[in-house]
C-alpha cells in the first residue's frame, strides 16, 4: 500500500500552536534504484501529511539510478504532483553530493533532507518549521519516539533526516565536498553547527517512520570501509583537534594516519572564518557525558629481552611519535615472573 495509516501518538502535540508565517520548505530525497513502492510511499506521506502552504517542493535526486522504472516510469507518475521535481545527475555521486546537488537547486526557506524511504506521520513538518523559524541556527530533526517531552539537545544527529535554514547551510559550507559517497557526514555537520555557534535538537512532535536496510545501493570507489575511514579521518583531521589521537587510537590499529584524504586547506580556512569553538569545549559543553582523556602514551606493554630475569622494564608505544618509550622500571619477585 502507498497510502497507510500511522497510529498518532503524543496527542498533546495536536493541541500545540504553531506560528501561522511558518517559511516555506524544499523536502529532498536522494535516491538510487530505490524499491519503487517505498520512494512513492516516501512521496505520498509528505503530501499527505504536510501542509500544502508549507511545502515548496519535493525534490527527487536520482543518483544515476540504472532500475528502467525509475526513469521514464517515475517522470510520468510524479507529473500529476505540480510540487514535485526529479532532478537526474549524470553520473553517480554518491549520497553526499546528490544531497548538495538538491541544496543547490532548492528554492524553499528551509532544506528538510529526508531518505526516500521514510514514512512521515501526521504533524510532522510544523515542529521542525517552527523551531528553524523561531532560530535559524537550529537544526531540527525528528524522531520515531521520544520518552521525554522536551526538545532534547543533540550531540550528533543522524544525518539523514533534518531541517535547516537554507540560508544558514550555506554559511556553513553546506558538508564537506571532499567527503565521498556515504558515511561522517553526519558527524562533520553536527560538529560544524555545534562548534560553529549553532545546536541540533530532536523534536518530540515530529516522527518520521524509516527503513534500516542491510544493503547499501551505492558503490564505492575503494570499498566501503576505506570509504568511510577516510572520510572519517577528514573529519577529525579538522574537527577534532587533539582528540584526534583517541580517534586513530593507540597502538596498532586499522586506521592509518598517513591515508590520502585530499587537499584541507579549504576547509580548515573554513573553520577559521567560522569563529569556530574548539572540540574540547564540544566535549565540555555538548557531550559531558563522554570521558575523552588525552593520555601521552599507551598500548601494547612488553619487557626488555636483554634485561636480567629479576628485572623487567615496562615499556609501551608512543602514539604521537610512533616510538617505543621506556616508561618506568619495575622489579619484580621470582613469583611475579
Amino acid at each position: 500500500h502507498i497510502a497507510c495509516t500511522l497510529l498518532v501518538f503524543r496527542p498533546r502535540c495536536a493541541e500545540q500552536q504553531v506560528h501561522n508565517n511558518l517559511p516555506t520548505t524544499s523536502v529532498i530525497m536522494c535516491f538510487v534504484d530505490e524499491v519503487w513502492s517505498t520512494l512513492l510511499r516516501s512521496v505520498h506521506s509528505v503530501l499527505n501529511r504536510s501542509p500544502p502552504h508549507l511545502i515548496k517542493e519535493i525534490l527527487l535526486v536520482d543518483d544515476f539510478s540504472t532500475k528502467d522504472y525509475l526513469k521514464d516510469n517515475l517522470d510520468k507518475y510524479m507529473s500529476q504532483f505540480p510540487k514535485v521535481r526529479i532532478l537526474r545527475l549524470k553520473e553517480r555521486h554518491g549520497l553526499i553530493r546528490a544531497r548538495l546537488a538538491g541544496a543547490q537547486n532548492a528554492t524553499g526557506d528551509v532544506l528538510t533532507f529526508l531518505d526516500s524511504h521514510v514514512e512521515c506521520n501526521v504533524g510532522w513538518l510544523e515542529p521542525l518549521l517552527e523551531r528553524v523559524y523561531l532560530s535559524r541556527k537550529k537544526v531540527a530533526c525528528p524522531v520515531i519516539e521520544v520518552i521525554n517531552d522536551k526538545d532534547m539537545r543533540c550531540p550528533v544527529m543522524a544525518g539523514g533526516l533534518f531541517s535547516i535554514d537554507k540560508n544558514y547551510f550555506f554559511e556553513l559550507g553546506t558538508y564537506d565536498p571532499g567527503l565521498d559517497v556515504w558515511g561522517g557526514e553526519n558527524m562533520e555537520l553536527s560538529f560544524k553547527v555545534w562548534m560553529c555557534g549553532g545546536e541540533i535538537e530532536i523534536i518530540p512532535c515530529s516522527r518520521v517512520g524509516h527503513i534500516f536496510r542491510n544493503d547499501n545501493p551505492y558503490s564505492f570507489p575503494k570499498d566501503r570501509m576505506k570509504t568511510v575511514e577516510r572520510n572519517l579521518v577528514r573529519v577529525a583531521e579538522v574537527w577534532l583537534d587533539e582528540y584526534k589521537e583517541l580517534f586513530y587510537g593507540h597502538g596498532d590499529h586499522l586506521i592509518d594516519q598517513g591515508l590520502d584524504v585530499g587537499n584541507l586547506t579549504q576547509q580548515r580556512e573554513l573553520r577559521k572564518k567560522l569563529k569556530c569553538k574548539s572540540f574540547k569545549w564540544y566535549l565540555e559543553n555538548v557531550f559531558p557525558d563522554l570521558k575523552a582523556p588525552i593520555v601521552r602514551a599507551s598500548g601494547v606493554v612488553s619487557s626488555s629481552s636483554n634485561l636480567k630475569s629479576d628485572s623487567i622494564k615496562t615499556k609501551c608505544k608512543n602514539s604521537f611519535e610512533n616510538v617505543w618509550e621506556t616508561v618506568h622500571d619495575c622489579i619484580l619477585n621470582k613469583h611475579q615472573i
